[in-house]
């Protein structure tokens, strides 16, 4: 019963919030590497370029916040369902 509403829930969000969403989220991801990768940037923040394996890691902390979220709405859903 409760995957219904989850799925639900997914369908009723309209697709201007959706590309809203993905919007800013591009939009933030282009200003971090705006910051990150032009000199000028660098030097007025005091930023570094980030090679592949801190790119890496980057990626891989950032992935397991989702995995454990999922996890734990996981486990709330499985304990509190009756």
């Amino acid at each position: 019963m409760q995957s219904h509403k989850v799925i639900l829930y997914l369908f009723s969000t309209s697709f201007g919030e959706v590309f809203t969403i993905i919007g800013a989220t591009l939009t933030v991801i282009a200003l971090q590497l705006f910051a990150i990768y032009t000199p000028l940037m660098q030097k007025i923040l005091h930023t570094t370029s980030l090679n592949m394996s801190e790119w890496i890691i980057i990626i891989i902390v950032a992935l397991s916040i989702v995995v454990v979220e999922e996890i734990r709405k996981f486990i709330y859903r499985h304990t509190n369902a009756k």
